[in-house]
Order: structure tokens, then sequence, then C-alpha cells
């Protein structure tokens, strides 16, 4: 089996391909490829006897068929992220880990994280303070940070009520 590199461009037209070229004919997208729009195209198919008749495409009893086709590709998730719910006791008296972690599922290496953001909602009112001195409150609900940071953040401190 060859390949040959498809011109730059929306289109792409085979010629000249033997039936034995089609049935073996692979179309290689880009690694990580994926669209919201379909490829659509067709295949025009000629006998020998409609090339020597001069025969043009004019219906289904003629020896050229075109037909069409459509290749949707699906995007995957390329990203895992784990998380739980926690529950303590009020007075714990210990930083709260917050067991998240998030993970590349893209399978052939084309992507890496580069930023992560954690949005808070339903703070207490106060500063609730976070393992790596970030401080949030009515004002900074937003934790950004690099991964190495995410699996070991948790909550310092709550606000004393």
């Amino acid at each position: 089996m060859s390949f040959l590199a498809a011109l730059p461009g929306p289109d792409l037209t085979l010629t000249g391909l033997s039936l034995a070229d089609y049935e073996n004919l692979v179309v290689r997208l880009p690694d990580d490829f994926s669209t919201t729009t379909p490829i659509t195209g067709s295949a025009t198919f000629t006998t020998d006897e409609a090339l020597l008749a001069g025969e043009t495409d004019t219906g289904p009893d003629d020896g050229i068929e075109t037909g069409t086709f459509t290749v949707t590709v699906n995007s995957e998730q390329d990203v895992e992220i784990t998380a739980q719910d926690i529950t303590v006791i009020e007075d714990l008296g210990a930083p709260i880990p917050l067991n998240l972690d998030v993970d590349i599922t893209d399978i052939d290496g084309s992507e890496s994280i580069t930023s992560l953001t954690l949005d808070f909602a339903n703070l207490p009112t106060g500063d609730t303070v976070l393992s790596d001195s970030t401080v949030l409150n009515a004002g900074n609900t937003q934790w950004t940070g690099t991964v190495a940071e995410l699996q070991s953040l948790a909550v310092a401190s709550l606000p004393t009520h």
C-alpha cells in the first residue's frame, strides 16, 4: 500500500483509478482531526464501454454511475477530570484535600493542558484560604494553577462563624 499526500485545499480529485484502486482507497486524516462539518464527496465510475461509446452520465442505465458519500468525524473527550464530593466535620482542624485531578486522554499525544482554573461557588462569608495561600472570598472565587498544584490543593482554612 502506498500513500499520496493531498494538496492543500478544500477539494481532492482522484482520476484514472481502477476499480481495485478504489476498493483499496484509504483516506487518512491528520492526527487529532475533528470538524463540525461532515466531509462529503462523490465517486464516479465509468466502464470501458461507456468510454468507447462517448456516453455521459444520464441515469442508471448507462455505463457511468455517480454515488455520494459522507464522512463524519466525531470529536472525542481529550481531558478527563477526576472529582468527588467531600464531607468533613465542622471543626476538623486540618486541611481539607480537594482530591481533584485532570488527565489528558488524547491518544495521539498532540494535546496538552495549557490552563487550569477552578471556579468556586457558595463560599461562606469571609476568607477561605487554600493550601497554596490563595484567598477566596466574594471578590475572588477562582483559583488557577498547574496540574501538580491541583493534585495537592486543599482548603487550609474556612472563615470562622
